[in-house]
Protein backbone atom coordinates (compact mmCIF):
# COMPACT_ATOMS: atom_id res chain seq x y z
CA UNK A 1 0.00 0.00 0.00
CA UNK A 2 1.64 3.60 -0.62
CA UNK A 3 2.80 5.67 1.71
CA UNK A 4 0.81 8.59 1.65
CA UNK A 5 1.50 9.62 5.65
CA UNK A 6 4.44 11.20 4.29
CA UNK A 7 4.17 12.18 0.37
CA UNK A 8 4.35 15.47 -0.61
CA UNK A 9 0.59 16.28 -2.02
CA UNK A 10 0.79 18.08 -4.96
CA UNK A 11 -0.06 22.35 -4.69
CA UNK A 12 -2.53 24.06 -6.57
CA UNK A 13 -1.06 27.09 -8.42
CA UNK A 14 -4.43 28.94 -9.33
CA UNK A 15 -7.44 29.86 -6.89
CA UNK A 16 -10.72 32.01 -8.06
CA UNK A 17 -14.49 30.33 -8.64
CA UNK A 18 -16.96 29.31 -11.85
CA UNK A 19 -18.95 31.79 -12.35
CA UNK A 20 -22.04 31.66 -14.47
CA UNK A 21 -25.70 33.35 -13.66
CA UNK A 22 -25.64 33.84 -10.44
CA UNK A 23 -23.58 30.83 -9.45
CA UNK A 24 -20.41 31.18 -7.92
CA UNK A 25 -18.29 27.78 -7.07
CA UNK A 26 -14.61 28.67 -5.24
CA UNK A 27 -12.64 26.10 -7.01
CA UNK A 28 -8.61 25.10 -7.12
CA UNK A 29 -7.15 24.38 -10.38
CA UNK A 30 -4.29 21.75 -10.49
CA UNK A 31 -2.00 20.23 -13.49
CA UNK A 32 -3.98 16.73 -14.56
CA UNK A 33 -0.65 15.04 -15.18
CA UNK A 34 2.55 15.22 -14.50
CA UNK A 35 6.33 15.11 -15.59
CA UNK A 36 7.82 11.53 -16.09
CA UNK A 37 11.15 12.30 -18.44
CA UNK A 38 14.44 11.41 -17.30
CA UNK A 39 16.45 14.97 -17.41
CA UNK A 40 20.23 14.12 -18.89
CA UNK A 41 22.31 17.04 -18.74
CA UNK A 42 25.48 18.31 -20.36
CA UNK A 43 28.54 17.87 -18.62
CA UNK A 44 32.29 17.90 -20.13
CA UNK A 45 34.29 14.41 -20.42
CA UNK A 46 35.16 14.59 -16.94
CA UNK A 47 31.39 14.70 -15.63
CA UNK A 48 31.61 18.37 -15.01
CA UNK A 49 28.13 19.95 -15.21
CA UNK A 50 27.89 22.37 -17.69
CA UNK A 51 26.31 26.24 -17.48
CA UNK A 52 24.29 27.84 -20.10
CA UNK A 53 25.52 31.30 -20.55
CA UNK A 54 23.58 34.27 -23.34
CA UNK A 55 26.20 35.75 -25.64
CA UNK A 56 26.54 38.78 -27.83
CA UNK A 57 27.38 38.05 -31.42
CA UNK A 58 27.89 41.76 -32.26
CA UNK A 59 29.68 42.58 -29.35
CA UNK A 60 31.28 39.46 -28.69
CA UNK A 61 31.02 39.31 -25.02
CA UNK A 62 28.69 37.33 -22.41
CA UNK A 63 25.76 39.13 -21.66
CA UNK A 64 24.23 39.20 -17.76
CA UNK A 65 21.20 37.72 -17.29
CA UNK A 66 19.91 41.39 -15.95
CA UNK A 67 20.92 43.20 -19.14
CA UNK A 68 18.25 41.24 -21.25
CA UNK A 69 15.67 42.14 -22.47
CA UNK A 70 12.62 40.78 -24.96
CA UNK A 71 12.58 42.13 -28.50
CA UNK A 72 10.00 41.85 -31.24
CA UNK A 73 11.45 39.98 -34.26
CA UNK A 74 10.63 41.67 -38.17
CA UNK A 75 10.91 40.13 -41.36
CA UNK A 76 14.28 42.09 -42.05
CA UNK A 77 16.00 40.86 -39.17
CA UNK A 78 15.11 43.32 -36.85
CA UNK A 79 13.37 43.82 -33.63
CA UNK A 80 11.54 46.08 -31.77
CA UNK A 81 12.49 46.10 -27.97
CA UNK A 82 9.77 45.85 -25.35
CA UNK A 83 10.59 46.61 -21.53
CA UNK A 84 8.44 44.31 -18.96
CA UNK A 85 6.72 47.77 -17.79
CA UNK A 86 4.99 48.03 -21.34
CA UNK A 87 4.60 44.03 -21.74
CA UNK A 88 2.62 44.27 -18.42
CA UNK A 89 0.89 47.14 -19.87
CA UNK A 90 -0.94 45.29 -22.58
CA UNK A 91 -1.30 41.85 -20.62
CA UNK A 92 -4.72 40.84 -19.81
CA UNK A 93 -6.02 42.32 -16.43
CA UNK A 94 -5.75 38.91 -14.14
CA UNK A 95 -8.98 37.75 -12.69
CA UNK A 96 -9.80 34.93 -10.28
CA UNK A 97 -13.33 34.19 -12.17
CA UNK A 98 -13.52 31.08 -14.87
CA UNK A 99 -16.77 33.41 -16.38
CA UNK A 100 -19.01 30.38 -18.47
CA UNK A 101 -20.17 31.88 -21.11
CA UNK A 102 -22.03 28.85 -22.50
CA UNK A 103 -22.67 25.41 -22.56
CA UNK A 104 -22.21 23.30 -25.76
CA UNK A 105 -22.28 19.68 -26.36
CA UNK A 106 -18.59 18.06 -25.21
CA UNK A 107 -18.98 15.43 -28.41
CA UNK A 108 -19.39 18.56 -30.37
CA UNK A 109 -15.38 19.63 -29.53
CA UNK A 110 -13.11 18.40 -31.87
CA UNK A 111 -10.04 16.57 -30.48
CA UNK A 112 -7.99 19.15 -32.31
CA UNK A 113 -8.68 21.76 -30.14
CA UNK A 114 -8.05 20.04 -27.14
CA UNK A 115 -4.14 21.41 -25.77
CA UNK A 116 -3.91 20.49 -22.00
CA UNK A 117 -5.73 19.36 -18.94
CA UNK A 118 -6.31 20.53 -15.61
CA UNK A 119 -8.12 19.35 -12.63
CA UNK A 120 -10.63 21.24 -10.49
CA UNK A 121 -11.03 20.36 -6.83
CA UNK A 122 -13.62 22.29 -4.87
CA UNK A 123 -12.04 24.97 -2.53
CA UNK A 124 -13.96 25.56 1.31
CA UNK A 125 -17.56 25.74 1.38
CA UNK A 126 -18.16 24.84 -2.27
CA UNK A 127 -18.03 20.91 -2.10
CA UNK A 128 -22.27 20.54 -2.75
CA UNK A 129 -22.43 22.79 -5.15
CA UNK A 130 -19.45 21.23 -6.97
CA UNK A 131 -21.07 18.04 -6.78
CA UNK A 132 -24.47 19.33 -8.70
CA UNK A 133 -22.40 21.48 -10.92
CA UNK A 134 -20.64 18.07 -12.03
CA UNK A 135 -23.64 15.95 -11.96
CA UNK A 136 -25.43 18.20 -14.17
CA UNK A 137 -22.59 18.66 -16.98
CA UNK A 138 -22.08 14.64 -17.11
CA UNK A 139 -25.93 13.85 -17.00
CA UNK A 140 -26.26 16.52 -20.02
CA UNK A 141 -23.07 15.63 -21.88
CA UNK A 142 -22.22 19.55 -22.05
CA UNK A 143 -19.41 20.92 -21.24
CA UNK A 144 -19.16 25.16 -20.06
CA UNK A 145 -16.81 27.00 -21.99
CA UNK A 146 -15.06 30.02 -20.92
CA UNK A 147 -12.39 32.65 -21.05
CA UNK A 148 -9.97 33.57 -18.41
CA UNK A 149 -6.25 34.02 -17.58
CA UNK A 150 -3.57 32.27 -16.28
CA UNK A 151 -0.24 32.47 -16.23
CA UNK A 152 -0.47 36.13 -17.28
CA UNK A 153 -2.61 34.99 -20.90
CA UNK A 154 -5.73 34.89 -21.55
CA UNK A 155 -7.18 31.20 -22.10
CA UNK A 156 -10.36 29.27 -23.70
CA UNK A 157 -10.99 26.66 -21.50
CA UNK A 158 -13.91 23.70 -21.44
CA UNK A 159 -14.91 22.68 -18.29
CA UNK A 160 -16.63 19.33 -18.26
CA UNK A 161 -17.41 16.24 -15.55
CA UNK A 162 -16.04 13.08 -15.33
CA UNK A 163 -16.90 10.45 -12.42
CA UNK A 164 -18.21 13.48 -10.42
CA UNK A 165 -14.79 15.11 -11.13
CA UNK A 166 -14.64 18.64 -13.02
CA UNK A 167 -12.08 18.69 -15.49
CA UNK A 168 -10.81 22.19 -17.31
CA UNK A 169 -9.34 22.01 -20.81
CA UNK A 170 -7.67 24.73 -22.47
CA UNK A 171 -8.49 25.08 -26.00
CA UNK A 172 -6.64 26.05 -28.71
CA UNK A 173 -7.81 29.43 -30.46
CA UNK A 174 -9.43 28.70 -34.23
CA UNK A 175 -6.43 30.59 -35.87
CA UNK A 176 -3.54 28.17 -34.61
CA UNK A 177 -4.95 25.36 -35.97
CA UNK A 178 -3.81 24.07 -39.48
CA UNK A 179 -6.20 23.14 -42.28
CA UNK A 180 -5.97 20.22 -44.31
CA UNK A 181 -5.39 22.54 -47.27
CA UNK A 182 -2.27 24.03 -45.26
CA UNK A 183 -0.46 20.82 -45.19
CA UNK A 184 -1.01 19.36 -48.90
CA UNK A 185 -4.22 17.00 -47.90
CA UNK A 186 -5.38 15.81 -51.48
CA UNK A 187 -8.92 15.59 -51.70
CA UNK A 188 -11.07 12.86 -51.18
CA UNK A 189 -11.15 10.22 -53.53
CA UNK A 190 -13.33 7.20 -53.68
CA UNK A 191 -12.51 4.85 -51.65
CA UNK A 192 -12.16 0.92 -52.99
CA UNK A 193 -14.33 -1.42 -51.75
CA UNK A 194 -11.72 -4.31 -51.17
CA UNK A 195 -9.04 -2.20 -49.50
CA UNK A 196 -12.17 -0.41 -47.10
CA UNK A 197 -13.36 -4.57 -46.44
CA UNK A 198 -9.78 -5.49 -45.22
CA UNK A 199 -9.56 -2.35 -43.42
CA UNK A 200 -12.36 -2.40 -41.59
CA UNK A 201 -11.71 -6.77 -40.80
CA UNK A 202 -8.17 -5.72 -39.24
CA UNK A 203 -9.67 -2.62 -37.12
CA UNK A 204 -12.56 -5.32 -35.91
CA UNK A 205 -9.52 -7.58 -34.86
CA UNK A 206 -7.66 -5.49 -32.91
CA UNK A 207 -10.48 -4.06 -31.11
CA UNK A 208 -10.29 -3.77 -27.47
CA UNK A 209 -13.04 -2.57 -24.76
CA UNK A 210 -10.06 -0.12 -23.22
CA UNK A 211 -6.23 0.85 -23.99
CA UNK A 212 -4.17 -2.07 -22.05
CA UNK A 213 -2.18 -0.93 -19.40
CA UNK A 214 1.67 -2.19 -20.97
CA UNK A 215 0.57 0.12 -24.13
CA UNK A 216 0.72 3.44 -21.75
CA UNK A 217 3.89 2.87 -20.39
CA UNK A 218 7.25 4.44 -21.17
CA UNK A 219 9.01 2.02 -22.47
CA UNK A 220 12.45 4.11 -23.03
CA UNK A 221 12.10 5.25 -19.78
CA UNK A 222 12.52 2.05 -17.95
CA UNK A 223 15.05 1.37 -20.43
CA UNK A 224 17.15 4.35 -19.78
CA UNK A 225 16.98 3.22 -15.81
CA UNK A 226 18.31 -0.13 -16.27
CA UNK A 227 21.11 1.47 -18.53
CA UNK A 228 21.99 3.82 -15.73
CA UNK A 229 22.01 1.30 -13.23
CA UNK A 230 24.05 -1.14 -14.96
CA UNK A 231 26.63 1.48 -15.16
CA UNK A 232 26.59 2.17 -11.58
CA UNK A 233 26.92 -1.30 -10.52
CA UNK A 234 30.14 -1.61 -13.06
CA UNK A 235 31.41 1.48 -11.56
CA UNK A 236 31.24 2.84 -15.66
CA UNK A 237 31.22 6.73 -16.74
CA UNK A 238 30.42 7.39 -13.08
CA UNK A 239 32.00 10.88 -12.44
CA UNK A 240 31.10 13.33 -8.91
CA UNK A 241 31.16 16.78 -9.83
CA UNK A 242 33.55 19.06 -7.92
CA UNK A 243 32.73 21.41 -5.47
CA UNK A 244 33.57 24.48 -6.70
CA UNK A 245 30.75 23.81 -9.10
CA UNK A 246 28.16 26.95 -8.86
CA UNK A 247 25.14 25.17 -7.61
CA UNK A 248 23.32 28.70 -8.11
CA UNK A 249 23.58 28.63 -11.70
CA UNK A 250 23.68 25.22 -12.74
CA UNK A 251 20.63 24.23 -14.15
CA UNK A 252 18.35 23.52 -10.97
CA UNK A 253 15.98 20.54 -12.62
CA UNK A 254 18.25 17.38 -11.34
CA UNK A 255 16.92 13.92 -10.87
CA UNK A 256 18.58 11.26 -7.95
CA UNK A 257 18.98 8.67 -10.08
CA UNK A 258 19.50 6.39 -7.29
CA UNK A 259 15.89 7.02 -5.45
CA UNK A 260 14.63 6.57 -9.82
CA UNK A 261 16.50 3.43 -9.44
CA UNK A 262 15.25 2.49 -6.19
CA UNK A 263 11.66 2.55 -7.38
CA UNK A 264 12.72 1.50 -11.07
CA UNK A 265 9.04 1.80 -12.21
CA UNK A 266 9.69 5.51 -12.06
CA UNK A 267 7.91 6.91 -8.82
CA UNK A 268 8.03 10.01 -9.28
CA UNK A 269 10.97 12.01 -7.18
CA UNK A 270 10.25 13.83 -4.21
CA UNK A 271 11.55 17.70 -4.87
CA UNK A 272 13.16 17.82 -1.30
CA UNK A 273 10.16 19.40 0.83
CA UNK A 274 11.58 22.32 3.38
CA UNK A 275 11.06 25.52 4.31
CA UNK A 276 12.01 26.92 0.84
CA UNK A 277 8.78 26.14 -0.23
CA UNK A 278 6.53 26.87 3.00
CA UNK A 279 5.20 29.79 4.96
CA UNK A 280 8.01 32.07 3.68
CA UNK A 281 6.40 35.43 2.16
CA UNK A 282 7.99 38.53 0.59
CA UNK A 283 10.83 39.68 -1.87
CA UNK A 284 13.36 39.36 2.13
CA UNK A 285 12.54 35.64 2.28
CA UNK A 286 12.83 34.51 -0.90
CA UNK A 287 16.01 36.96 -1.66
CA UNK A 288 18.23 34.58 0.75
CA UNK A 289 17.44 31.15 -1.30
CA UNK A 290 19.71 29.91 -3.53
CA UNK A 291 18.58 30.52 -7.38
CA UNK A 292 18.48 27.02 -8.20
CA UNK A 293 15.90 26.59 -4.89
CA UNK A 294 13.78 29.43 -6.88
CA UNK A 295 13.36 27.58 -9.97
CA UNK A 296 12.34 24.47 -8.33
CA UNK A 297 9.73 26.32 -6.83
CA UNK A 298 8.86 28.22 -10.01
CA UNK A 299 8.79 24.78 -11.47
CA UNK A 300 6.41 23.68 -8.86
CA UNK A 301 4.40 26.56 -9.35
CA UNK A 302 4.08 25.68 -13.01
CA UNK A 303 5.51 29.31 -14.16
CA UNK A 304 6.52 29.67 -17.52
CA UNK A 305 9.90 30.53 -19.06
CA UNK A 306 11.64 29.87 -15.47
CA UNK A 307 14.44 28.48 -17.20
CA UNK A 308 15.53 31.98 -18.98
CA UNK A 309 15.50 34.00 -15.64
CA UNK A 310 17.83 35.36 -13.26
CA UNK A 311 17.39 35.63 -9.94
CA UNK A 312 15.39 38.53 -9.48
CA UNK A 313 13.25 37.32 -11.80
CA UNK A 314 12.39 34.31 -10.75
CA UNK A 315 11.61 36.15 -7.34
CA UNK A 316 9.24 38.80 -8.76
CA UNK A 317 7.04 36.13 -10.97
CA UNK A 318 6.71 33.61 -7.71
CA UNK A 319 5.83 36.96 -5.46
CA UNK A 320 3.10 37.72 -8.80
CA UNK A 321 2.14 33.84 -8.93
CA UNK A 322 1.22 33.58 -4.79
Amino acid sequence: MPDTKNRRLPRPFWWGAIAFGLVNIPVKLYVANRARDLALRLVSEAGTPLQRRYFCSAEDKPIADDDIIRGFPLEDGTHVTLTEDELAAVAPEKSREIDLKSFVPTEQIAPIYFDKEYLLLPDKGSLKAYRLLARALHAQGRSGIATFVLRDKERLVAISAHKGLLRAETLRFHDELRTPQEIGLPAPASPDAGLEKSLRTAIDRLSEQEPQKKTLKNPYRLRLLQLVEKKLKAGEDVYTAPASVDSENAEADVIDLMQVLKNRLGEKTQRRASSENDGDSGDGALDSRSKAALYRLAQDMEIEGRSRMSKRQLIEAIDRHR
